[in-house]
């Protein structure tokens, strides 16, 4: 079975096992690259040549790429490297690749799954546990790497660092986005990390009604594996979050299209604070 494929200059380019990615794969990518920025990506995948395919084409954007063949590599590189991106296979020798989006999904860095397991409820698990994208093998190489650039572009801003220090206030709630964090009195809100993109997405777009196509491409890009049900879960896991402060009514559903945040937002500095008496410079 293949198991990717490139673009070259006569089409599409299909990687057979036993085919050498270092001999054909410089064909394949004519993307500008950014070598002075330090982008570490994780390549994790139990088949060597798989994993030499995808950290080869990383390598030719100019990512610093490590690679790991195990559930115990990976957490390793995960803890010492700390990795912009993790690829991530999920069927590996010592454990499911999901047990790093459990363990790691509070961590500041996005997980795109690369897996031949790419039934419905796969990709909905492996979403709402906390990977930001899902492919499904063979898979495009271009079209794996511009998903890679564009999760750690989601997460981190773009190639020139640039972190957003807006600070959103609603009902008893304070939305950090450079602290990355959700508090009610000063004390932390616990958000998975697609919950936290999808409330910074309504946030921003408050009072306006959002199609489930919205929030999906919003979450996952353009040409995602995401569908109506992996929006709708998300939704609810997001409500229930929020209905433990009250916020039981924020997100509101509107037939036959989607969701609507039905709460005024307030925007204040990020150097604003929670004082006792009410929210002080």
């Amino acid at each position: 079975m293949p198991l990717a494929e490139g673009l070259c200059d006569n089409g599409w380019l299909w990687m057979q096992p036993g085919d050498s990615p270092l001999r054909r794969s410089p064909l394949a990518f004519s993307f500008n690259r950014v070598a002075s920025v330090s982008f570490p990506v994780l390549v994790v995948d139990d088949d060597p040549i798989t994993r030499e395919v995808y950290a080869t084409a990383c390598r030719q954007e100019g990512f610093e790429v490590h690679e790991a063949a195990t559930v115990a590599e990976a957490r390793n590189l995960c803890l010492t490297v700390q990795p912009s991106v993790v690829v991530l296979d999920l069927v590996l020798p010592d454990a499911s690749g999901l047990e790093i989006i459990r363990t790691f999904r509070d961590f500041r860095f996005g997980i795109l799954v690369v897996s031949a397991r790419g039934e419905p409820l796969d990709r909905i698990v492996a979403l709402e546990l906390g990977a930001d994208d899902f492919l499904v093998k063979p898979v495009v190489l271009r079209e794996m790497v511009v998903r890679v650039r564009r999760i750690r572009e989601r997460l981190f801003g773009t190639e020139v660092a640039r972190v957003s220090d807006v600070v959103y206030r609603f009902g008893p709630f304070r939305l950090d986005l450079k602290r990355q964090e959700l508090t009610v009195d000063g004390k932390p809100v616990e958000l998975t990390r697609g919950q936290f993109r999808l409330l910074e997405l309504f946030v921003d777009h408050a009072d306006e009604a959002l199609t489930r196509a919205q929030i999906s491409i919003a979450l996952h890009g353009h040409g995602g594996r995401s569908d109506n049900r992996s929006v709708d879960v998300l939704v609810s896991k997001l409500r229930t979050a929020l209905s433990a402060y009250g916020g039981e009514d924020y997100l509101k559903s509107v037939r036959g299209l989607g969701y609507r945040f039905a709460v005024p937002v307030e925007t204040v500095s990020a150097g604003q604070t929670r004082g006792d008496t009410g929210w002080q410079a």
